[in-house]
């Protein structure tokens, strides 16, 4: 299926005519305002780090009990549950750290949000 779109997306592309800018760019880039504290890369990636931690960290406990301890461990649709729920943690903290990025004027967003 990608093959035959990627070849139907170059087709189309090089028909159209080039985007005509209204505005030109200036080669020199803007200066980046002073940032607040929770926008550097080191706070925004101990956050995207903690939240999701602290969102699975009783599940880990538990099933660590249950290797150290030599018991079973049942609980496999509530770990499921856990794992939807982490997902959806990191998925939330990385568009929100990345909003506070774009919000803060920072042009090169895209680093501090690789490491959120």
């Amino acid at each position: 299926v990608s093959v035959p779109l990627v070849f139907f997306g170059a087709y189309a592309g090089f028909r159209r005519p080039p985007v005509d800018l209204p505005v030109k760019v200036s080669q020199i880039p803007r200066a980046i305002p002073e940032q607040s504290w929770f926008s550097k890369p080191l706070f925004t990636s101990l956050v995207g780090g903690i939240l999701p931690f602290g969102a699975v960290f009783t599940e880990l406990f538990f099933i660590m009990s249950s290797l150290w301890l030599h018991q079973f461990y049942y609980l496999f649709g509530f770990l499921a549950l856990v794992l939807v729920i982490l997902l959806v943690t990191c998925a939330e903290i990385s568009i929100a750290l990345t909003y506070f990025q774009l919000t803060a004027e920072d042009y090169t967003w895209w680093w501090t949000s690789f490491f959120a």
